[in-house]
């Protein structure tokens, strides 16, 4: 039995990781986007995405509960109280934030007709809380994978904790700037409209009149 929920474990560890890299992806590939179908054919995939995360995260703890009771770490361990931490506020930001403001931007982007990217929409894609918080879930992620993996103390555990925390705020900063260029320098190129000249200003003889 142990090995079995083992397997299931770390099979929702895999998938809570593939649907986060999907919903990541999507994301910086509509704020990249130059147009509404840019962004919704960047958003196609993320609400599926968004569906695997909640029975992947259920699996993930059901499981890890059983492990920890029935291994050999017990309760009151450092890495894992750190990681249960960690689960409880991914679970906090993961559907509350990242899950609701994305939804409403695929919503929006549903009605929107091709085109020009309306402001709304283009405050919605470049929202730094979205793209702090699904920075800060990937970081975590891996900081969860760590602590499955080396089973630090409580004292290490929190260190790579802050660490994940720290690093994720200059990888969203860098994120929003990157995308905002690339967005800025993929827009449709648009000549200036230079007004015809009078023909007979543009050999003088309009100043010649005037006098």
């Amino acid at each position: 039995m142990y090995d079995v929920v083992l397997f299931l474990h770390i099979l929702g560890v895999v998938t809570l990781v593939t649907a986060l890299a999907f919903s990541l992806c999507g994301l910086f590939a509509a704020q990249r986007a130059s147009d509404d179908s840019g962004i919704r054919s960047a958003l196609n995939f993320v609400p599926v995405a968004e569906k695997l995360i909640p029975p992947a995260m259920i699996t993930i703890l059901a499981a890890g509960l059983y492990l920890v009771g029935n291994g050999h770490w017990g309760w009151g361990t450092g890495w894992v109280d750190v990681a249960l931490a960690i689960f409880a506020v991914m679970m906090v930001l993961g559907p509350g934030v990242e899950g609701k403001r994305i939804g409403a931007m695929h919503e929006k982007v549903a009605e929107a007709p091709d085109g020009p990217i309306p402001p709304e929409l283009d405050a919605m894609r470049a929202d730094p809380v979205l793209t702090h918080v699904a920075t800060f879930g990937s970081t975590q992620i891996v900081v969860f994978l760590y602590l499955m993996t080396n089973k630090p103390s409580l004292g290490g555990a929190l260190l790579t904790a802050a660490i994940g925390a720290a690093v994720s705020m200059p990888l969203a900063r860098l994120a929003l700037r990157l995308s905002v260029h690339a967005a800025q320098g993929a827009q449709p190129f648009r000549p200036a409209v230079v007004p015809e000249a009078d023909p007979a200003e543009a050999i003088g003889l309009g100043s010649a009149r005037d006098a």
